[in-house]
């Protein structure tokens, strides 16, 4: 009886030993904003929605491996990460005397970003103690906006640190510039990315985060002013086009004709953020800290990194079915999906399992990654393609023996409708 009673007691604390907690407790909200008079008679407060609550390692891959990619999010769709008991809005007490760091993306490479945000979030990469309040990914029609909000605006040091960390664990280039707007701005002009005040990393500064927390900054009050000062955003951003993707994911090194030179007097001075901070704000506050403790976050992120491997590919037959496409694929017997997987291999290398598993049911849709111009919209009949899913799928139950030839009647198939 006693051993009984020891072996289940160590059973316990071997399964508790298991989970791997983290600092603080995290919600996961989503929100469709809803057009036209819909967006009148609903209220914001009523249209978030609450999607999970986590505290370990193991518990956040449970609900983020579910959750769509923000890249297959439909338009006017937001996700939010904030810390348990904070709401994403603007009148909580916590967020009321804060503001957000902003960074806009082209369509297609918001997935890799926000999941680099998120992790950095949850392994207190950031070292600014209690400044950061939660996240969000906004999906809209020509752009995606990632925002980082923070407790409190009138903190020029945490802003400035939550600043040059955002852009070290993003690994923005320095031609992509950050955009920075107070909570009492939105609720005065009852916008969230309008009237914005956007910053540019000095040469000096670079993407380390190192040294001086200065660069150029302007104010954004229209379009036009973003296209004019920011060539990272708006409709028109010719430095994130196509013809300088390479650059871009490379290595920014070559990146100095994207910087906008036109600097005017008033960037120097306008605003209630110091732009010509000390060099000693950011050094004399790391020093405060021991190195064990900056280490803390990069390892909680390796952790959580490791954990998304195993969670991912946890099984065995989807693994092989996703390196037998692989296979077949780089065959060229489909040249379409071969040139996609090459340019996603390329410039998007974290998404090679979703593209792959999507392509092994069947549902994978061209159009998302931005690298293929097919000559239809239309890819194949809807009654044909809902078919083959479902013959995918129960192929992937069934484990067929020889499933590169299942893999090429199904390609063979499908080419006819394309």
């Amino acid at each position: 009886m006693g051993e009984d009673k020891r072996s289940s007691e160590g059973k316990a604390v071997e399964k508790g030993a298991v989970d791997t907690p983290i600092q603080n407790m995290y919600t996961f909200w989503y929100i469709k904003r809803s057009t036209g008079n819909k967006a009148v008679s609903e209220s914001y407060e009523k249209s978030i929605k609450g999607l999970g609550d986590f505290k370990t390692v193991q518990d956040f891959w449970k609900i983020y491996n579910h959750l769509v990619r923000p890249n297959d999010l439909p338009n006017t769709m937001d996700y939010h990460l904030f810390k348990t008991g904070i709401k994403p809005m603007w009148e909580d007490a916590a967020n009321r005397r804060g503001g957000k760091w902003m960074v806009r993306l082209r369509k297609g490479i918001a997935s890799r970003y926000w999941e680099d945000l998120v992790l950095a979030i949850i392994g207190e990469q950031f070292d600014v103690g209690n400044e950061i309040c939660g996240a969000v990914i906004s999906i809209r029609y020509n752009e995606d906006i990632i925002s980082l909000w923070n407790r409190n605006a009138d903190n020029n040091e945490a802003c400035y640190r939550i600043r040059d960390t955002m852009r070290k664990v993003l690994n923005l280039p320095q031609f992509v510039a950050l955009e920075y707007k107070r909570h009492d701005t939105s609720l005065s002009d009852n916008s969230s990315f309008r009237n914005t005040t956007l910053w540019r990393s000095d040469k000096a500064g670079g993407n380390n985060g190192e040294g001086s927390s200065g660069g150029e900054r302007s104010s954004t009050g229209s379009r036009f002013s973003r296209e004019k000062f920011d060539k990272s955003s708006g409709h028109q951003r010719s430095a994130w086009s196509r013809e300088n993707k390479r650059s871009f994911y490379k290595n920014d090194s070559n990146d100095g004709h994207h910087r906008n030179n036109n600097k005017s007097n008033e960037d120097k001075t306008e605003g209630r953020c110091i732009v010509n901070a000390p060099k000693f704000f950011y050094q004399s506050a790391m020093e405060q800290h021991s190195q064990k403790i900056r280490n803390k976050g990069v390892a909680v992120s390796a952790l959580i990194r490791d954990e998304q491997e195993r969670y991912r590919l946890h099984d065995h037959y989807l693994s092989t079915a996703l390196d037998e496409v692989h296979e077949y694929m780089t065959a060229k017997i489909d040249p379409i999906l071969t040139k996609a997987l090459e340019e996603v291999l390329l410039y998007q290398p974290d998404q090679t399992a979703d593209f792959l598993a999507n392509a092994v049911r069947g549902t994978l849709n061209l159009k998302k990654y931005n690298y293929v111009e097919l000559k239809r919209q239309v890819y194949f009949d809807r009654k044909v393609r809902h078919l083959m899913v479902l013959a995918t799928n129960s192929a992937i139950r069934e484990r067929p023996v020889d499933l590169p030839a299942y893999l090429a009647d199904l390609f063979e198939s499908r080419s006819k409708f394309y």
